[in-house]
């Protein structure tokens, strides 16, 4: 009967030594993995380092050099798309600037014209509003008159 109790714990010191045992071979794969990058920098640095850099890049083909220009996408984003795009915003600056704000602009010099033109007509005297009223009235009964016949 102590061995079925048991059994448990030992499964659990089994589980545990076997963590142990991933655990420093990790650490084995680690330690091995940055010696590997420390030996690639120190050959990176012995080969490259030592030697100029040109200034002006070697003549190569013609697939090296779409590389180098980034297979020309460069190109055809800008002629495709940016320069129409481009043109397109340049001529609704315009159309704002001369027909959108020309519009608004001519509509409050009407107003602020016609104010001035009807300011004129206000004297402040009550004679000349009620003369006013008196040929609308005038006005309004004459073209109901014109309307019957």
């Amino acid at each position: 009967m102590a061995a079925i109790t048991a059994a448990p714990y030992l499964a659990r010191d089994r589980d545990l030594h076997n963590r142990a045992l991933v655990r420093g071979w990790l650490y084995v794969v680690l330690l091995m993995l940055v010696a590997l990058v420390l030996v690639g920098g120190a050959y990176a640095w012995m080969t490259y380092d030592r030697r100029a850099v040109a200034t002006v890049a070697p003549r190569a083909s013609w697939l090296t050099r779409a590389a180098r220009r980034d297979l020309y996408q460069d190109t055809v984003n800008e002629s495709l798309l940016m320069r129409p795009g481009q043109y397109l915003t340049r001529s609704l600056v315009f159309f704002d600037n001369r027909g959108v704000d020309g519009a608004v602009n001519g509509l409050a010099a009407l107003i602020g014209g016609t104010s001035g033109r009807i300011r004129r007509l206000q004297t402040g005297f009550v004679r000349s509003y009620a003369l006013s009223m008196f040929a609308g009235a005038a006005l309004l009964v004459g073209a109901m008159l014109l309307v019957r016949l």
